[in-house]
């Protein structure tokens, strides 16, 4: 993925996963934990590799992801929101996603879940960055400062490089609501929110 980065356009990626139970509490033991790093990373690397192929038809793209992961892996029941509609990167993601084979899940994760499956729910956001010099370790740092300081499973939209020191991290896919994350002593804080309300 970092390759990407050095290209004229750079164009930033941030895949941000979590995996809850979808009719009980959520549980987050260490064996499902593991599961979920591991399937999620396997499920955004299958996508990059399709997408990045065409990366002039990313800009602006925010995917929000839900899907099913059973007993043996297979991926099924894939429904997918976008902020602004991309047929295409929808279509393929879904396609990626329904084709892709992840490991089976283990007995112990099983066990913590209480239930034959897991429900994931995934967000993928490309933007055009403006100051190639921000790196993905930046914004993923960013992205958990904004979590720590608002919830852990706020919602992340397209993601916007302002400068080395500054990033927004928008509400939605419409890019009106944002907060600025910004680089202070070396470490990523919550400058400002910007609520823009319709007219």
């Amino acid at each position: 993925m970092r390759r990407y980065a050095a290209a004229a356009t750079a164009l930033i990626l941030c895949c941000y996963v979590f995996v809850h139970a979808a009719a009980a509490a959520y549980k987050s033991g260490r064996a499902t934990n593991a599961y979920r790093d591991r399937a999620g990373e396997m499920a955004h690397h299958a996508i990059d590799a399709e997408l990045f192929k065409h990366p002039e038809r990313l800009v602006g793209v925010s995917m929000r992801m839900t899907y099913r992961i059973d007993k043996l892996g297979r991926i099924d029941d894939v429904k997918i929101v976008s902020g602004h509609r991309n047929r295409w990167a929808e279509k393929t993601a879904q396609r990626i996603l329904a084709a892709l084979k992840l490991p089976p899940i283990p007995n112990d994760v099983l066990r913590e879940m209480a239930m034959d499956h897991i429900d994931a729910v995934s967000t993928w956001s490309y933007y055009t960055s403006r100051a190639p010099d921000v790196s993905i370790a930046d914004l993923d740092a960013a992205v958990s400062a904004y979590k720590m300081a608002t919830r852990p499973d706020a919602s992340i939209g397209p993601i916007e490089v302002i400068s080395h020191d500054e990033i927004r991290i928008y509400q939605d896919g419409e890019r009106r609501n944002y907060t600025a994350m910004v680089r202070e002593k070396g470490k990523w804080v919550v400058g400002r929110v910007v609520l823009v309300h319709p007219r």
